[in-house]
């Protein structure tokens, strides 16, 4: 970097003009990604105006604004840059007249311009740099501070690969990210795409992040792109957002699989799940070293949370019936359990609580002998909560079952009530640690799975 605090382009451009000499009738800038926004005058460093004299394409209009300007004694700044919204080559032929007028050398704005403003010795990858031109001025601040963990890894090398320079963007947009955390360069296949999927799944990646995600995915691969064992990684762009909702749903749902108690649910899965953008045959025996791989990670509660759109509101048709234990209109009106729960699990002891509530879950927790620390990130984690809009689009049968002691579900019959097709079940005298393992509930259960259609 020439300067330790990135100069934006309208800066460079201030500092430029102020380098004029006095005297300086003329001076031409070129700007052709739009880079700056200027107004009819500019205020260089040293106190001078200039008159700006902008060229988007129009002879004439450009003609006039020259003649306006020239009228006066301030010097003249001629902008050439493309019409708004085009990215034809900038041609500027019809006022060479106008140019030929210009003093000294010009002013580069353009993004390859502005890019050796900041890092002098290096080739950028020009395509990539002009597609993301505005990411890249908008976060150059976030850059400048990513670039020395950049550099630990790749030195100060002449030229920068589209995925260099597509990491360093998206370290800038994530600034907790790290390159290893980016950089999928595992040798093991099951290795590889875990660590691409636990990326893509990422809670933080919207999708207009995913194409570059992708990009830097396969760049940092040390697998062909077409190779049998992660070829079914490799989806079209547009593909990306659903593929990912496609794979967390399918490894999520596949890995209850192993329960002795579901020997049939991988058939029903490869059969009923609606996948459009990967056949899950593909993988094979990746799989199972792929999920251990991503829960090794900490990244399975973002796979199970990128499953969620997947397989609950969005795809009715896989919900036969539904039971809600210990859910009533909170599921509404409430953000997940009360956060002074997530306090009571990290507590020394029960002995140093005194609220009613942060006692019971605290007692429980210890009483089945729980991971307290895993309970507190669920809970501080968990605060969606759904509509009144979304909560009666749900069709299925539903039974809603809540102690009549529970002061943190909410009401069972209010939400019941929200809903199309339920119906509520009072557990009598039970809170909300003990309604589910009650025979009221167990019995009202049974009864309303024999009696669905």
């Amino acid at each position: 970097m020439s300067r330790k605090s990135p100069e934006r382009p309208d800066e460079l451009l201030r500092r430029q003009l102020s380098a004029r000499p006095q005297g300086t009738r003329c001076t031409l800038a070129l700007d052709p990604d739009r880079l700056v926004e200027l107004g009819p005058m500019l205020l260089d460093e040293t106190g001078r105006t200039w008159e700006i004299v902008p060229y988007r394409g129009d002879d004439v209009a450009t003609r006039r604004a020259w003649k306006r300007a020239r009228s006066g004694s301030n010097p003249l700044l001629l902008v050439l840059t493309r019409p708004e919204g085009d990215d034809a080559t900038l041609e500027a032929s019809g006022i060479a007249d106008l140019i030929s007028r210009a003093e000294g050398s010009p002013i580069d704005l353009s993004t390859v311009g502005y890019f050796h403003s900041l890092f002098p010795r290096v080739n950028p990858p020009t395509p990539a740099l002009i597609e993301h031109r505005h990411a890249f001025v908008e976060r150059i601040d976030e850059i400048v501070k990513a670039y020395p963990r950049w550099k630990d890894r790749w030195g100060e090398p002449d030229t920068w690969t589209r995925g260099q320079f597509l990491a360093i963007l998206l370290m800038a947009r994530f600034p907790d990210w790290t390159l290893d955390d980016l950089w999928c360069d595992e040798e093991s296949p099951w290795a590889f795409a875990a660590h691409a999927v636990g990326l893509l799944c990422h809670p933080c990646v919207v999708p207009a992040d995913l194409p570059a995600v992708a990009e830097v995915i396969w760049e940092s691969a040390r697998h062909v792109r077409t190779s049998e064992s992660v070829a079914w990684l490799s989806v079209p762009a547009d593909d990306l957002d659903a593929f990912r909702e496609e794979v967390a749903a399918f490894v999520v749902l596949r890995d209850l699989a192993t329960s002795p108690a579901s020997p049939h649910l991988d058939t029903l899965l490869r059969v009923k799940l609606p996948l459009t953008t990967f056949d899950p045959e593909r993988l094979g025996e990746l799989l199972p070293p792929i999920t251990v791989a991503i829960k090794d990670s900490g990244r399975w509660t973002d796979l199970r949370r990128r499953a969620e759109p997947f397989l609950t509101l969005a795809r009715p048709g896989l919900v036969r019936s539904l039971i809600l234990g210990g859910l009533g209109d909170r599921l509404v009106h409430g953000v997940g359990l009360p956060a002074g729960i997530a306090e009571a699990m990290e507590a020394p002891s029960l002995a140093d609580l005194a609220d009613p509530m942060q006692r019971m879950f605290r007692a429980f927790a210890d009483q089945t002998k729980s991971d307290r620390a895993a309970l507190a990130a669920c809970i501080r984690g968990s605060r969606q909560s759904l509509t009144a809009a979304g909560v009666a689009r749900i069709a299925a049968p539903t039974l809603i079952a809540v102690g009549t002691r529970d002061v943190v579900a909410g009401d069972a019959h209010k939400l019941a009530g929200l809903m199309p097709n339920a119906a509520a079940l009072d557990i009598p005298g039970r809170d909300h640690n003990a309604a589910v393992g009650d025979r009221v509930y167990k019995a009202g259960v049974l009864a309303f799975l024999e009696s669905r259609p």
